[in-house]
């Protein structure tokens, strides 16, 4: 019985490393690349006035782009940017007469995906 149980031991330490070998070819994996996000988004985006966003981004990230689509649907596009040191930053001027409410950002880099934020988009008070 010495044989089969030498066997069986032998197939066991065969299949544990063929399991470890496939997980660590997905964590390496393109598939399992890593995301972009955001990491600095401002609570409030006033009307005509400027909005500062960050991506984060990998290290290997260049060009990043940046949209807005408004609460009544309709869309900017705020520019491209080139990530440096694993972020992306861009200064929005707000639109004077973007429709007040929920807005979404949107942005994307060459090689890492997309990422969505969303940004309350606030009226200006007019003077009396």
């Amino acid at each position: 019985m010495g044989a089969p149980s030498k066997l069986l031991i032998a197939a066991a330490v065969a299949a544990s490393l063929v399991v470890a070998g496939a997980a660590d070819a997905r964590r390496d994996s393109p598939l399992r690349a890593e995301r972009i996000s955001f990491a600095s988004v401002p609570r409030a985006a006033v009307q005509g006035r400027d909005a500062r966003v960050v991506l984060r981004t990998p290290a290997r990230t260049l060009f990043c782009r940046l949209s807005v689509r408004y609460a009544d649907r309709s869309s900017e596009f705020l520019g491209m940017t080139v990530a440096v040191l694993g972020r992306a930053t861009w200064k929005w001027r707000v639109n004077e007469v973007a429709t007040p409410g929920r807005a979404r950002l949107i942005a994307s880099c060459d090689g890492a995906g997309s990422a969505s934020r969303a940004v309350t988009v606030v009226g200006t008070l007019i003077p009396p």
